[in-house]
């Protein structure tokens, strides 16, 4: 499944990576901004980057929302996070706003939206000498 695919029925707001993580936390502790910063759950791959920063080794924060889409929101479903349906608000529910990174990539980023234009390959077409060229044997 391409990363872009199904993004226009996500019914969230756009938001980076580290934004979406900062709404996911603040969601988790049931709105309170403060709590965040004392969660508890060390086991959490979100936990690194609760305070909207990128942690000293420079992971990346995608792949931590991978990670937590498939060991804590579909433990032992892996597949299942390609057909995962937070994407829209479900009952008093929210979008997830880890819904768009749950593949691994950066739907908005801009590497992403270029994959597909660098796997095409561009065909030239042969072209007809130019008349003002000159040949080297008729001289």
């Amino acid at each position: 499944m391409s990363v872009r695919a199904g993004m226009a029925a996500f019914k969230g707001k756009r938001r980076k990576p580290l934004e979406a993580i900062r709404a996911f936390c603040v969601a988790c502790q049931g709105g309170a901004y403060e709590a965040v910063a004392g969660c508890a759950l060390s086991s959490c791959p979100l936990r690194p980057y609760r305070g909207s920063a990128v942690p000293a080794d420079g992971e990346t924060a995608v792949p931590a929302i991978r990670a937590y889409c498939v060991e804590h929101c579909l433990p032992g479903q892996p597949d299942e996070v390609t057909t995962c349906q937070a994407f829209s608000q479900a009952g008093p529910n929210p979008p997830c706003p880890l819904w768009p990174f749950r593949l691994g990539a950066d739907p908005y980023s801009r590497q992403t939206t270029t994959e597909g234009s660098r796997e095409r390959q561009l065909t030239l077409l042969p072209c007809a000498p130019s008349p003002l060229s000159t040949d080297e044997s008729s001289s």
